[in-house]
């Protein structure tokens, strides 16, 4: 990929495809038997407990496969389920010490799938990811809104849930990167 050898849309396909396996593998390595428990615990451990419905709309996942995701976090000790005192339909999901001890410290570069990227390299990674996520969930082929399927308008992408808090997965109460 170079200014005389654009990109194709198959190599990018295959560079993500390639990069998603070798995240989930590393997620793997953690300890942990899917990469989506590893995401839901980073995104708790960033952000603190939060409604159980927001986790919801980060991920954008259907509310059974959250449900059946946080039983098994629930199962190994690694989240708490509590009532929330605000809505007593919901609960507040918030990481044990078992987690925080099994999860690197999302500030520890060293540890960190993105430590190659500089913080100007993350930014941009950051704009592109959420105007490529933004325009696919728009695309009917990938189940957007002219397909009439999907969560509807759950999940309006990176930084845009409820609870104001901040922009999404990138940045918690740390500041982010």
């Amino acid at each position: 990929m170079t200014p005389d050898n654009p990109a194709s849309d198959a190599e990018l396909a295959g560079l993500f495809r390639l990069a998603s396996r070798l995240m989930a593998r590393a997620s793997h390595r953690r300890d942990f038997s899917h990469h989506a428990q590893h995401l839901v615990l980073s995104i708790l451990l960033e952000n603190g407990p939060m409604p159980q419905g927001e986790l919801l709309e980060i991920l954008d996942v259907r509310s059974s496969s959250l449900s059946e995701l946080l039983g098994k976090l629930e199962d190994r000790e690694l989240i708490l389920r509590e009532r929330n005192p605000e809505d007593r339909r919901g609960f507040i999901i918030s990481p044990t010490d078992r987690a925080r001890a099994l999860v690197p410290d999302n500030g520890d570069d060293t540890d960190s799938l993105f430590a190659c990227l500089d913080q100007a390299e993350r930014d941009q990674l950051r704009s592109i990811l959420g105007k490529l996520v933004a325009s696919l969930r728009e695309d009917p082929a990938t189940g957007g809104p002219g397909r009439g399927c999907g969560r509807g308008g759950h999940g309006q992408g990176f930084g845009k849930g409820r609870g104001g808090r901040g922009q999404g997965m990138g940045r918690g109460r740390r500041g982010g990167r």
